[in-house]
């Protein structure tokens, strides 16, 4: 079975490198996932990511791919990502590329986007499948042993703080029911 490949946005990524300790990611195979080149340049500007970008896998090469994008009409990646841009776009560069690459070269890709603006977009290009809430990758990694219990807790109480707005309980109920997981602030 031919694994996916996630492709993080800004977002997720930042949730990804507030992990203490990054070593285990290293047990996902090398290029499962992705950042787009404007997500990798962003990074720079961070330790932490920078350091998660830079991690080996254990079957060789780097975790993190990164794609190139070309940004012209003549590429079809281009052609898709300035439609995405185009005047007046509520997205950003990094999203825009991610999906653009996603919907030309990576069918089995899944965008990890937590603004939801970008992620209805994502949804219209890409379509139902393809396009995912960092809870799904975060499970991902904790069934592949990817990360431990605690690292998933602590993505999920990250994650979730980013979507307080929307989300009344803890967590949603099928990451509760999932791994019965608590949370420092006493939900389930």
């Amino acid at each position: 079975m031919r694994r996916l490949r996630w492709i993080l946005d800004d977002g997720p990524l930042d949730v990804l490198a507030s992990l203490p300790d990054l070593t285990t990611l290293g047990l996902y195979p090398a290029g499962s996932l992705c950042v787009a080149p404007a997500t990798a340049e962003a990074a720079r500007q961070s330790e932490s990511r920078t350091r998660l970008l830079g991690i080996a896998a254990a079957d060789g090469g780097l975790l993190f791919d990164r794609p190139q994008i070309f940004l012209t009409d003549e590429d079809p990646v281009g052609s898709v990502y300035l439609d995405l841009r185009g005047e007046g776009s509520p997205l950003g560069s990094a999203e825009c590329e991610a999906i653009a690459w996603a919907s030309v070269h990576a069918e089995d890709a899944v965008v990890v986007i937590e603004d939801k603006r970008a992620a209805f977009a994502a949804l219209a290009e890409l379509g139902r499948s393809r396009v995912a809430h960092p809870f799904d990758l975060w499970i991902e990694l904790l069934e592949s042993g990817a990360v431990s219990t605690a690292d998933f807790e602590h993505l999920c109480e990250r994650s979730r703080g980013k979507d307080a707005d929307l989300l009344r309980r803890a967590l949603p109920g099928r990451v509760r029911r999932r791994f019965s997981v608590r949370l420092p602030d006493g939900g389930e």
